[in-house]
């Protein structure tokens, strides 16, 4: 069986995110022929023309001529991703529903000015076409998928499943310091506005008033950084904050084993799922996150099981839930087992990986 596997940027470059998380987690499972194309400027990738709302573009002429060099009995596209999106439909349009198509709609395309719902609104032209064409369509939640526009029409062709993490090789290396504070508090993700990374240092900053030897550890990189570390020297906790670029596997797990609370403050339906926390969880470190309409997030994290739920855009709630779970060990404990449950039980690699690979039998 082999699979075009349509992908967005490369796995492990400096752009990857869960998407790319994703892919790989797929793609490299050895149990199908898998043919990916990625964008980026390294050998045997599109090469990206130019972006537009941080969306690669590249050739046409060359995407289409590798999609059908591929030969493959499925292809599998990644959204959002509208350059893909509109030459996967033009390659269908031109050449017939030849392959049997599956969609992984990771997310509905965060509207943060004017112009982002124009933009938005003209990819329905194409994206919906696209959808009903398609034979199968895979969401991460059946929240999710429920409340999104795009979605909503084809429910009959929704197979939801969630986004697991390799349970059985996780690699640990120290080379990052953290500083000697008692208590630590953990981001790890792209620093992109839905992130509510600006909601987040105005919460330390109330908790770092109150509780002695707390230290925030923001990993990830992004076009807020420069904001945002300006802003925490502008309310004076720079001392308490630390930042620093997106790090490997290895070095990631060995930061969320020295943790004590790991913070997702998301403020909108870019967060479609919210897969880092799952790392945590793994980890038994409990989780803090928000309950945005319609999104996955609190499907993973459970209000009082695994952590604390808060509403968005809201640094009262967040910076109380934070206090809440420095003062009391006990609780923290009791979570983060319970997280690490749940992880074994829904969210783990071999599961997601098994759950595709039946839809894949399912269509060839």
């Amino acid at each position: 069986m082999r699979v075009c596997f349509i992908g967005k940027y490369q796995p492990g470059s400096s752009m990857a995110g869960g998407i790319e998380k994703y892919a790989d987690d797929l793609t490299s499972c050895g149990k199908a022929d898998f043919k990916p194309i990625y964008f980026g400027n390294s050998k045997g990738n599109m090469p990206v023309k130019f972006t537009v709302l941080e969306a690669p573009f590249s050739s046409p002429k060359l995407f289409l001529e590798t999609l059908s060099k591929t030969k493959s009995d499925i292809i599998h596209i990644n959204i959002p991703n509208p350059f893909s999106e509109i030459m996967l439909l033009l390659h269908i349009l031109l050449h017939g529903n030849r392959q049997k198509i599956v969609a992984t709609y990771h997310a509905d395309a965060p509207h943060y000015t004017l112009t982002s719902y124009f933009a938005d609104a003209l990819r329905m032209v194409w994206l919906m076409p696209l959808l009903m064409l398609s034979d199968k369509i895979i969401s991460t939640s059946q929240r999710y998928a429920e409340s999104s526009f795009a979605l909503r029409p084809f429910m009959n062709k929704v197979m939801v499943i969630p986004l697991g993490v390799d349970t059985k090789k996780v690699p640990i290396r120290k080379t990052v310091a953290m500083k000697s504070r008692n208590r630590k508090i953990i981001f790890i993700g792209r620093l992109y506005r839905y992130k509510g990374l600006d909601v987040l240092l105005d919460a330390f900053n109330e908790v770092a008033g109150k509780i002695d030897d707390v230290e925030l550890f923001i990993v990830g990189t992004g076009p807020m950084k420069d904001m945002l570390v300006d802003m925490s020297k502008r309310l004076g906790i720079e001392d308490s904050v630390t930042f620093t670029d997106r790090l490997g596997e290895a070095e990631k797990n060995q930061l969320l084993k020295e943790s004590d609370i790991f913070i997702l403050p998301s403020v909108n339906r870019g967060e479609a799922f919210g897969v880092s926390q799952l790392d945590a969880m793994y980890f038994s470190k409990p989780v803090i996150s928000t309950d945005i309409n319609g999104s996955g997030v609190s499907f993973v994290n459970k209000d009082g099981k695994t952590g604390l739920v808060v509403e968005p855009n809201n640094p009262r709630q967040l910076a109380d839930a934070m206090i809440k779970l420095l003062k009391d060990d006990s609780l923290r404990m009791k979570m983060g087992v319970n997280g690490k449950k749940r992880v074994l039980r829904y969210f783990t690699r071999d599961i997601m990986v098994k759950k595709t690979l039946d839809v894949y039998k399912s269509l060839v």
